[in-house]
């Protein structure tokens, strides 16, 4: 046999292991399950600078891990999200929003398996998302949180307190440490590890909310404001929501039409409402409550009909010339104020 022709079979025989290598490959791709890749995927994820945000997306993504995890990856289709969206327990238990966030969740997951060439493609890359439910209108009055605040005690009066007053999100609150707040200039610091644009932020406290503050007992041994004294652990987020939704009922609390219930985060709507009718611009509104964008912050605004009325009474004041102008009384402190500016 001459040296090319043995060099050829050598080349032949190499072509054909790739080949079969390659074909094996695939045949190993085409077996693995969402759920083996969903545990390679959270391998990748940041362990301690991110917990929370990890374990959050994993409780989140858990009803639809549980019906498509044994799939095999290769075979999922858009069919298999709108069976699982239009699903009537599904929807029962879930709001648009939230199955939106399953959706992300999902995609991103699946972007990330073929960026690693662990599929051909994100089979739901182009799925369109629902449309949102409509915004809540529900804002707790002043009476309305007098009536809840004297039903609990004072840690949870604190939390309640500094969510009104501050318009900072239940889990920011929740994770508040001791060490974030400075009680002589009346700030808090909120790390970027903990909100939701991971952007950090520094906030003001009112004299109530200090006082408040410092009204609650401290768990030796734990950094956390907001702690079990047994666990010296943060409250769990449902305990949180359980206690305000059982004050909320007792404080007899109604919603706004449309709206189901009155939540625990009606409380930062109802804060940044009540910035918005003092006259606070909209772009420090918007650095208070952390919003990545002033439409987010819009949205939170609660409308009701004094402000209407309110506002019609600026335009008609705006509209009278000179000796003409009629007095009118303006039940907003604040737009009676740029009235009399002029």
């Amino acid at each position: 046999m001459t040296p090319d022709a043995r060099r050829q079979i050598v080349q032949t025989i190499a072509t054909l292991r790739a080949l079969l290598d390659t074909d094996e490959e695939g045949a190993a791709l085409e077996r693995v399950t969402v759920g083996e890749l969903w545990t390679r995927y959270l391998a990748t994820l940041p362990a301690k600078e991110a917990e929370h945000w990890v374990r959050s997306m994993i409780s989140m993504t858990k009803p639809i891990l549980a019906r498509i995890g044994e799939f095999a990856a290769s075979s999922i289709t858009v069919q298999h999200w709108e069976d699982y969206r239009d699903d009537p327990a599904i929807r029962a238990r879930f709001c648009s929003t939230s199955r939106n966030l399953h959706l992300k969740r999902m995609s991103t997951f699946f972007g990330w398996a073929v960026r690693t060439g662990r599929m051909a493609a994100n089979p739901w890359k182009d799925v369109k998302r629902e449309r949102g439910a409509p915004k809540r209108e529900t804002e707790v009055s002043a009476d309305g949180e007098a009536a809840v605040l004297e039903r609990f005690d004072p840690a949870m009066q604190a939390f309640i307190i500094v969510a009104v007053d501050t318009a900072m999100r239940r889990d920011e609150i929740r994770l508040l440490e001791w060490t974030d707040l400075d009680m002589a200039s009346g700030t808090v610091t909120i790390p970027a590890t903990r909100t939701k644009t991971k952007r950090a932020r520094a906030g003001r406290l009112t004299s109530r909310a200090i006082e408040a503050l410092q009204a609650v007992p401290r768990v030796p041994g734990s950094p956390w404001v907001f702690c079990n004294p047994e666990t010296k652990r943060p409250w769990h987020q449902a305990t949180i929501t359980s206690r305000w939704r059982r004050a909320a009922d007792e404080a007899k609390l109604q919603p706004a039409a449309g709206d189901k219930s009155v939540r625990l985060h009606d409380l930062r709507g109802t804060a940044i409402s009540r910035l918005h009718r003092l006259g606070a611009p909209i772009g420090a509104i918007q650095k208070i409550a952390g919003h990545a964008s002033l439409t987010t912050t819009a949205g939170y605004i609660r409308v009701n009909s004094k402000d209407i009325e309110a506002a019609h009474e600026l335009l008609e004041q705006a509209t009278r010339k000179g000796p003409h102008r009629s007095s009118v009384t303006v039940a907003n402190p604040v737009v009676a104020e740029a009235i009399q500016r002029g």
